[in-house]
Order: C-alpha cells, then structure tokens, then sequence
C-alpha cells in the first residue's frame, strides 16, 4: 500500500459522493450550520453564527456568520481578512435584490474584506454581471457568490464538515481521511465498527504513515491491537517511514495525549472531546464560544 497520492482533487473525487448530500434540502438553520463547519475547515478563526441554536434567530446585523482569515503580507506579516457570509437556502435561483441589498449593506463596514452570498441552488447570470459592474465602483469588500456547485466542490475537499451533517455522503476512503484528521488535529479515536471496516476494506485503501499511525493509537485505545496487525498489512518500507513518523512525533503525540487526560478529567464526559473548540465542555462551565452546533456529538468516529 502506498501513500495518499499528491493531487487533492483526486482524493476528493474519492472521499466525498456529492450526489448523496440533501442540497435542496439545505435551507435556514441547516445551510447556517454546513457553512460554518466548512469555514471551519477552510482554517476560519474567531467563528461566529450570528444566529445559533435552533428555530428563529435573532436580528444577524447583516450576515449569518462572521469569520477572520489570516494570510501573509508581502513583507511576511500576518495580515487579518475579516469575512461576512450571508446564507440563502432557495428552492429556486436566489432573488437579485437579495444579492443587491447584501452588497450595499456590506458597504458600511470599512474593514470588510470579503462578502460572500452562499445558497443551494444558483444565481442567476443577470446577478453575476451585476456584481461585476458593482465591483468595479466599490472594490471592497470582494464579492463571492458561492452556489450548488461551489459548495459540492469544497465540501468534496473538506470531508471533515461533511461528516459533521452527511456522514452517508463520504466514501470508505473519506471516512479515512476524517479518522486521519481527527487524530493528528484532535487526538480522536476510531472506533473499533470502523478499525474493522478500514481493516476488510485495505487493500482499496492509500494508507499511508500519517493514517497507520492513527489506526494502531486506535487500536492501543482500545485494548485490542491483536485483532487487526496493520505493520503487518503492510510492505517493510512503510513499517519503517511509520515508525520514522511517529519517532519523530512522540513528543507532540505524548502531550496530546496529556492534554486528552486533563480534559476527560474536567469533564468526565467524552463528548466534551468531540468538536474542534470543546464548546459543550466551555457552555457548562459559563464561558462563551462560537460553536452552536448541534452536530458531532459523538467521541469516537464511527460509520453510519
């Protein structure tokens, strides 16, 4: 077995099936939450849903999320672009005043950087052009209109917000890739339903040391390393760039796994370790977070 291949549109096309995702049921509450777990994994800070929980929000002041990404300078200085994203769940092609009034609202915040128009269905070319001319007279913020299309081809980049709503939509190889992240992002576990699927499943798999790394901590997890001899599955250059990897790791996957202890203890609730901010674990201990999510209530990764 070799190692996951170089070209990520490959890999999309191998961990995420588009198809499978409700797209025309992806309105309100539904469209807000994929939007943020995809900003998320986009590499997104200071997330915020301006309307959480579920039923009617409050008053958004104009945008559904808010976000900062950060991106070098020419000079190598860390630079903040502040986004605005705007959530349009249609049954049809979204409304042109909708993008108008959206584009002018934005006009009031000076450091805007970004406004993006996101819905599930599409916009109409009329309203493309329109943003065009408009951009040419206000240059900020940049104007992105993200439709059904542009969602299914990041989601399929991104399975780790896929998993988070349509975990039916990723493939054996995609369930693999979230295991990966999970483990090495967030110190997670693999069940030991899903250890056997990647198991019966190996030969069709690319798994390279980052992955047998996480599957055999999984195993260790568990108390049951017998059961599946992955060093085994495969060739003597892959046991030995593994046990490179993970050498050269111990002191990151050591305190990791300190940090995972401390955190069980505070909590004595494994769901606590489930979602990249830990925000159940924050909720009940009266501190604020951005993560109203209702999704990835589960510690351990485990197939549908």
């Amino acid at each position: 077995m070799t190692s996951l291949p170089s070209d990520p549109s490959k890999d999309a096309a191998r961990w995420v099936l588009p198809s499978t995702i409700p797209f025309e049921h992806l309105k309100g509450h539904d469209l807000e939450e994929c939007i943020y777990w995809l900003m998320d994994s986009l590499g997104a800070k200071d997330l915020e849903w301006r309307v959480g929980g579920i039923g009617a929000g409050t008053s958004d002041g104009g945008r559904d999320l808010e976000a900062l990404f950060f991106s070098p300078s020419p000079d190598g200085e860390m630079e903040g672009q502040r986004w605005w994203i705007e959530c349009k769940g249609r049954s049809g092609t979204v409304e042109a005043d909708t993008v108008k009034a959206a584009c002018n609202n934005a006009l009031a915040q000076d450091d805007l950087s970004y406004l993006v128009v996101v819905t599930n269905t599409g916009f109409s070319n009329p309203t493309r052009d329109w943003v065009k001319q408009w951009q040419k007279s206000h240059p900020r913020p940049r104007v992105k209109l993200w439709d059904k299309s542009s969602l299914e081809r990041m989601l399929a980049q991104h399975p780790n917000a896929v998993f988070r709503l349509f975990s039916q939509a990723l493939s054996t190889a995609g369930h693999l890739e979230v295991a990966r992240e999970g483990f090495w992002n967030r110190f997670d576990y693999t069940s030991p339903r899903t250890l056997q699927t990647f198991w019966d499943a190996r030969e069709d798999l690319a798994i390279g040391p980052l992955e047998r790394i996480a599957l055999v901590v999984s195993e260790f997890a568990h108390g049951r390393i017998g059961d599946r001899p992955w060093g085994v599955a495969c060739e003597p250059q892959a046991v030995f760039e593994t046990l490179a990897l993970a050498t050269a790791n111990l002191p990151y996957l050591f305190g990791r796994a300190l940090r995972g202890g401390i955190d069980q203890g505070a909590s004595n609730s494994w769901d606590c370790l489930s979602r990249p901010s830990d925000a159940s674990c924050d909720r009940r201990k009266g501190r604020r977070r951005d993560d109203r999510s209702t999704a990835a209530k589960q510690r351990w990764h485990a197939l549908p």
